[in-house]
């Protein structure tokens, strides 16, 4: 049987661009029963007869810790790849194929690479309006203001990135929200990271199993996370966790669970915090 222990380890995410993650969590141990065999099978027979009984509870219970999970995954993606502008993609036509709708972005961000030179790095989520269409919240790096056709002609960044778009989704009729751009234009990687980790737990209880609800394009990858210590308490591992964040880096989200069992702290670049 798994038991909670005393004890608690402290673990760092340096995400980069001033990103910093810290997680404090309570470690476990594994304690020996002296059942007998059949006490061990009627304890296996009442956990299968629970699982019977309680399927959809358990379904929507592991639902919620897979999104838990995937939004992590994709604040961590967005932090680390540095993101500071956030493109909303559209269909003007209703578009409510999922797989198709991924299929565009790909497309899209193969046609960014070359028109940007061989790199777009950009993290994908994916969100069903309430038409049923879906449109897609994309988080990259600053763009360069003028961009260059396939002619040779000169244009405005965003109205290229629009054409490229409008050219993978065809009949569909893509788009780009132009005032969400405007709106998330100047955003830290920490506040992009957290309007894209919104949507996904809204996703994973619409969509398919074992769907994904969100994808990086380019090289982009979150660091594994550094085991700073074990501590006898929460407190002390707490304590090590604000000690983490340099002068330069402001803390920018701090939550401690009610039962104390969790602590998670989120800081950034003052220079960046909006």
């Amino acid at each position: 049987m798994r038991k909670r222990a005393d004890t608690c380890e402290l673990r760092a995410f340096d995400l980069g661009h001033g990103q910093l993650e810290a997680v404090c969590t309570h470690q476990t141990y594994l304690q020996e029963l002296d059942w007998t065999l059949d006490q061990m099978q009627d304890h296996l027979d009442m956990v299968a007869a629970d699982k019977e009984d309680r399927a959809e509870e358990i379904h929507e219970a592991n639902l919620l810790r897979s999104a838990r999970r995937a939004k992590s995954e994709v604040r961590r993606l967005c932090k680390a790849l540095g993101a500071d502008i956030l493109l909303t993609l559209t269909y003007r036509q209703n578009q409510q194929d999922r797989e198709l709708c991924k299929k565009h972005v790909k497309e899209f961000a193969r046609r960014m690479r070359k028109a940007l030179g061989g790199e777009f790095r950009a993290i994908a989520g994916f969100e069903r309006q309430k038409r049923g269409a879906y449109h897609v919240h994309l988080a990259t790096v600053r763009l360069p203001f003028w961009m260059s056709r396939k002619d040779g002609v000169v244009v405005r960044s965003y109205d290229l990135i629009r054409s490229i778009w409008r050219s993978v989704t065809k009949e569909w009729g893509g788009n780009i929200d132009v005032q969400r751009r405007k709106r998330y234009a100047h955003k830290s990687p920490a506040a992009i990271a957290a309007y894209i980790a919104f949507y996904i737990t809204k996703e994973f209880l619409d969509g398919k199993r074992w769907s994904n609800r969100y994808a990086s394009y380019g090289d982009v990858n979150a660091p594994a996370p550094l085991l700073m210590g074990i501590y006898p308490c929460m407190y002390a591992a707490l304590l090590d966790a604000f000690a983490l964040v340099l002068d330069h880096q402001m803390v920018k989200d701090a939550f401690l669970h009610r039962f104390q069992d969790f602590f998670f702290l989120t800081a950034e670049s003052k220079n960046r915090q909006r």
